[in-house]
């Protein structure tokens, strides 16, 4: 898809040596649960997230992209869906989420 549609494709790594271990996921127990509570609220806080994309993004422009966009997959995407696009560093945001998550949950998000 990137060759065809002559895009160039980044992937930052913004947990850095702290990513969640996929062996607690989903939750299998109650420390496993304050875990990934700690984990959204420290590294992976979904604000501070949003900053780092937003810091990306413009790292980008600043290097000659004119459009810049972000994937995201998951409810990190829908909670800092906005930021970015406040920010217009952004030019489109494609979501990925379960089917168990509404247009409605994500459109309250979004800017107009």
């Amino acid at each position: 898809m990137a060759k065809t549609s002559r895009a160039q494709v980044f992937m930052p790594d913004f947990f850095g040596e702290n990513p969640y271990p996929l062996e607690k996921f989903p939750s299998k127990t109650e420390q496993d649960k304050q875990d990934l509570q700690n984990f959204f609220g420290g590294i992976a806080n979904p604000p501070a997230t949003a900053t780092k994309l937003v810091d990306f993004a413009n790292v980008l422009k600043g290097e000659g992209f004119k459009k810049v966009g972000a994937l995201g997959y998951c409810w990190g995407n829908v909670l800092f869906a906005v930021r970015p696009f406040e920010s217009q560093s952004l030019s489109i945001l494609l979501i990925i989420r379960r089917k168990s998550c509404r247009l409605g949950c994500i459109k309250r998000r979004l800017p107009p």
